[in-house]
């Protein structure tokens, strides 16, 4: 028995690498479950984290799978990289966009804040926002695409710091509004704790993190 347990959790066993695989599936049905819109995790914080906590374990636990099987993609392989040294904010700034983003979708689809019809082609306050969102996520992603597209021409840094420098701008301006105006005081309209309250509050300060670097370490030439 011990031999059959040492084999499927060996490096590089494909029978721990479905495992994970199965788990983080469960887990992701959990998040869907336990943090949505009208959830308990909105209602109970130890409910809320310690989902997001299972979920982040497990792909901590599915990368330390790939790299004990000699996987040469590995998160940190895209995480660090010299050419595009603040490649790992852009990232986790785009997940918390995302998740701001699709968080606030669910609001407005499950309860509007502003009691407002769904209709994308007027101008509301929830489409508004909505939009904001939407154009945040691709400012994220499509700066990292650029970016990478970019990683072999460096031969004009000063073009690609002011691109990045006003996306990131860009980023804290559109995160600080929605935080402004969703959360605290007597406009507070995003309940404490949830996807979207986290995901805007993540955004904004991973955005005005990589502003902060670009403005103190940068060397145009």
């Amino acid at each position: 028995l011990s031999k059959e347990i040492r084999n499927f959790f060996a490096d590089g066993s494909k029978s721990e690498r479905n495992l994970l695989f199965v788990l983080i599936t469960i887990s992701i049905c959990a998040l869907q479950i336990n943090t949505s819109r009208f959830s308990v995790g909105e209602a109970q914080a130890n409910v809320f984290f310690s989902t997001w906590t299972s979920f982040i374990a497990l792909i901590f636990n599915y990368e330390l799978w790939r790299t004990n099987a000699g996987r040469h993609l590995t998160f940190q392989n895209v995480l660090f990289d010299v050419n595009f040294p603040t490649k790992r904010f852009w990232l986790l700034l785009a997940i918390f966009s995302t998740i701001a983003f699709l968080a606030f979708l669910e609001h407005i689809l499950h309860h509007n804040f502003w009691g407002e019809d769904i209709d994308c082609t007027k101008l509301s306050a929830s489409n508004l926002w909505l939009w904001l969102g939407l154009v945040s996520c691709s400012l994220s992603w499509g700066f990292i695409y650029y970016r990478n597209r970019r990683l072999t021409d460096v031969s004009n840094p000063k073009l690609l710091w002011v691109v990045e420098t006003t996306f990131a701008s860009a980023l804290v301006a559109i995160m600080g509004a929605a935080i402004s105006n969703l959360t605290g005081g007597l406009s507070d309209k995003v309940p404490c704790p949830s996807n979207l309250y986290f995901g805007l509050w993540g955004a904004f300060v991973v955005a005005v993190w990589i502003l902060g670097s670009l403005l103190q370490n940068h060397h145009i030439t």
